[in-house]
């Protein structure tokens, strides 16, 4: 089977462009704190840090209410290639770093409105906020790794692609939002021409399931 055909079969692959953007802007905000105080000022990292984690935030939701119990479904059917102790233990990873990087997100946005409040910060309060920003590219490297090798895969291959196009339009589109198209809006800022071109041939497909 071809790439082009494969990419048509299998459409959560997809999922990579969420991923792919999550890991640019959590590169973006890395550098951002590592030029505290002297390029960047706090206001303008506080609104990438803000940016980044919203969509962070939506994203690790919509992995618990729609990603998880899809996993858990297709691989309590025939069609499960895992025993359960292997399913337990890829969910409680996936648990595992949702919960990790929040603490990590409450930690940082207690000394951005805590400890800083409208002062400029000192500097061993920059230094927190960079071992924080450090910490969580790591967390999240190391959960998107956990759904791209572990879980992606499982979908993908017990999943039919009407199924993959409506779990992909779960992590894409919010229906709750008066926009529901933000997480789109956002993923073509942070994505080259070759991608945004892919991201619109997928929307176009999950609008219409």
């Amino acid at each position: 089977m071809s790439a082009e055909n494969n990419r048509h079969a299998n459409p959560i692959d997809e999922i990579r462009f969420l991923h792919e953007a999550l890991r640019t802007a959590a590169s973006q905000v890395k550098q951002i704190s590592d030029q505290l105080g002297t390029v960047h000022s706090l206001q303008g990292f506080t609104l990438a840090f803000t940016n980044w984690i919203t969509v962070l935030i939506f994203s690790m939701t919509q992995q618990e209410n729609h990603v998880e119990p899809s996993l858990r479904y297709t691989l309590s059917g025939k069609n499960g290639n895992l025993n359960q102790t292997n399913v337990n233990v890829i969910l409680a990873l996936s648990k595992v770093g949702r919960e990790e990087q929040m603490s990590m997100i409450e930690d940082v946005f207690a000394v951005l409105y805590g400890e800083i409040g409208d002062t400029s910060p000192i500097t061993r309060t920059i230094q927190h906020l960079q071992r924080q920003i450090l910490a969580m590219e790591i967390a999240q490297t190391n959960h998107l790794e956990t759904q791209d090798l572990l879980i992606i895969p499982i979908l993908a291959d017990s999943m039919d692609r009407i199924d993959q196009l409506s779990l992909l339009k779960n992590l894409l589109i919010d229906e709750g939002s008066d926009n529901r198209r933000w997480i789109v809006e956002w993923l073509s800022e942070h994505l080259d021409p070759v991608s945004n071109s892919a991201l619109a041939e997928l929307e176009s497909q999950i609008e219409d399931i």
